[in-house]
This record gives structure tokens, C-alpha cells and sequence, in this order.
């Protein structure tokens, strides 16, 4: 059976020494239903990638001994980043160096289960940045299941990924809504340090209250583009202000002795918006003040302007409504 792994062996013992694997995309060893004791003295194992285990999978064996090895940027995509360990009786892992080794699942470095009775030992080893993210949480470098494992005299350095997060907010304008960025460093700890930009122009450091930082957002209605910045690291995220006004359609006729405008103001915080002023424009000049009613509406009966009937019909014209700094336009031909 090919296993893809860069050395597979199934129902002999094997041992390695001073051994390098590099770059394996498949998995470094897998040794299965070994008859006696196998070891892993003294290799290297870099970059290597597999679905279970990058570098050493062992499983339905005799007893494993890992010893004076290192391992540098293996990654599984389920358990155990480094090494799997499954079935096996008294398997030992000693003086080993884990770096940067990760796991979609469990055991960032390091994965032992087993249903059999066994006793394991993972010991004087060193676990630096090994993690693996669930829920946005960084857990263990070495897990086991199902099985006695001793973990003695062990370093684990770092072994929280530094985590900076947020999310595109889409809201209404004078909302009051918060933008809001996730901090934490590789202590696993809440950090401080954010910096933000609006549209690569408005700068804003803020602080953070138990690894969240976060900013009132009182931009004029559109689309920003915002850039997060933290602990090195940095994120690109969308604010999108939605206009709080509606300008019904209406009708402009040259003859016509009345003109009716209306606009409405959107709930703000599940709530109308209630005796606000309005202002609305024709070409660009004011032609009547309004406020809103019990539902956030405001409209308006007036003469029929001068700067309309100064307009030829078929001529095009802009009329407008403001409401602080939120401005809805729309365009009309005058009619005889």
C-alpha cells in the first residue's frame, strides 16, 4: 500500500537515524503494525505537510521512542501536527524540539490516542509557537486521549498565535455603532496597540478592554475602506454608512400652482426619529424647512418656486433633502 507519505512501512520495525526530511507534502514516516519497537533518533523533520501527522504517524505498534529530534513547521490538517500516535504501547517522546507546528485539530505538536491500556511519556521537550485555532482560541500543543500520558520537564514557549481580528460593519448613519477589533498576543492574553485608518487618511490609536478595542463610527453615509493594524500584524475591513434619509419621487410642472416634497428619516436603534429638521433644496437653493412627524416623516406643501417657473420645460433640475450631514439627491425634467 502506497501511502503517499515520503516512507511508509507496514509490519516491520524501523529505525531512524540522522535522518532529514524536508518539504514532504504527504507526511514525512508512517510506520504501521510494526511486530516490535521501533525509534526516531536525531532526525529533522521541516515543513512537512500531511492530513494526519506531517512528520511521524505510528500507528497499531509496538512501542515508539522518539528522542533528540526536531521538528520545525509541521503541519496536519486534522490531528497532531508533528506526530500521531495511535494503538501503540508505551510510546516515548524525549528531548525533542517542536517549533511552529500546527493542527487543524487537536495536539498542535504532538497527538497520542489510545484504546488500549498504555502508559506514555512526553518528556524534556521544548514546544515553541505549536497551536492550533478553534473558535478563534488558541489550544494545546500536546493532547491525548484514551491514554495515561506524562508530560515532565517540558517548555512550552508561545504557544498561543497571536490573534487580531474584526469584522465589516454595515450600519445607518448617526446610528452610533462600534467598529470592534480583537486583540491578543502569544501570551494569550488580552494586547494593547491598535491603530486604524479610514480611507488611508483618519488615523485613530486606540485601547483595548479585555483584548477588544473599538471606536464610534460617525462618518458621513459611503463605503470606507479601513486598515487594522496590531501586533505586526494587519487587516483590511469594509464600513459601509448607509444613508438615514428617503426623498420620495416628485412630480415638478412648470404650471402648477403647488409643489408637495417629502422625505423620511429611517429608525434609528429600532426607533423613529421624531421632530428633526429637515432642509430641502431645489438647484441647489433652499426653498422650505421641515420636521419630522411621530413616524420620521417630513413633507412639505409650498407655492410652486420661483427657480422652477424660471425653468423652461423639458428642462432638467436637482432637488434635494439634508438632514445634518446626510444629503439625498434626485433629478426630475419640468413638465408644462
Amino acid at each position: 500500500m502506497d501511502s503517499g507519505h515520503a516512507a511508509f512501512f507496514e509490519g516491520v520495525c524501523v529505525n531512524f537515524t540522522s535522518c532529514s526530511f524536508e518539504n514532504c507534502s504527504s507526511g514525512a514516516v508512517y510506520i504501521r503494525n510494526a511486530q516490535s519497537d521501533s525509534t526516531v533518533r536525531f532526525c529533522n523533520f521541516t515543513d512537512c505537510v500531511s492530513a494526519c501527522a506531517g512528520a511521524v504517524r505510528y500507528s497499531d505498534n509496538e512501542k515508539l521512542v522518539i528522542s533528540s529530534s526536531n521538528f520545525n513547521r509541521c503541519i496536519s490538517k486534522g490531528y497532531g501536527g508533528a506526530v500521531y500516535i495511535s494503538e501503540c504501547k508505551n510510546s516515548r517522546i524525549i528531548s525533542c524540539d517542536f517549533t511552529n507546528c500546527s493542527s487543524d485539530n487537536e495536539g498542535a505538536a504532538i497527538y497520542i490516542s489510545n484504546s488500549i491500556i498504555s502508559d506514555s511519556l512526553v518528556e524534556s521537550c521544548n514546544f515553541t509557537k505549536c497551536h492550533y485555532i478553534q473558535n478563534n482560541t488558541a489550544l494545546e500543543a500536546v493532547s491525548s486521549k484514551y491514554n495515561n500520558t506524562l508530560v515532565e520537564n517540558c517548555r512550552f514557549i508561545d504557544i498561543y498565535p497571536v490573534s487580531v481580528t474584526a469584522s465589516d460593519l454595515t450600519m445607518v448613519y448617526t446610528s452610533g455603532s462600534l467598529f470592534k477589533v480583537t486583540v491578543f498576543g502569544s501570551d494569550g492574553r488580552p494586547a494593547d496597540g491598535v491603530t486604524v485608518r479610514i480611507a488611508g487618511k483618519i488615523s485613530k490609536t486606540l485601547t483595548t478592554k479585555n483584548g477588544i478595542a473599538q471606536f464610534k463610527v460617525t462618518q458621513t453615509p459611503g463605503t470606507y475602506k479601513i486598515t487594522v493594524t496590531a501586533l505586526g500584524k494587519s487587516l483590511a475591513k469594509t464600513i459601509t454608512v448607509k444613508h438615514l434619509l428617503t426623498l420620495k419621487t416628485a412630480t415638478f410642472k412648470k404650471s402648477a400652482k403647488k409643489l408637495t416634497l417629502q422625505a423620511s428619516l429611517a429608525k434609528v436603534n429600532g426607533k423613529y426619529l421624531k421632530n428633526k429638521a429637515v432642509t430641502f433644496k431645489i438647484n441647489g437653493k433652499k426653498v422650505a424647512s421641515a420636521r419630522t412627524n411621530s413616524k420620521g416623516i417630513a413633507k412639505i406643501t409650498i407655492k410652486n418656486p420661483d427657480v422652477v417657473k424660471k425653468l423652461k420645460a423639458g428642462k432638467k433640475l436637482t432637488y434635494q433633502v439634508t438632514y445634518l450631514k446626510d444629503t439625498v439627491k434626485k433629478y426630475a425634467k419640468l413638465k408644462k
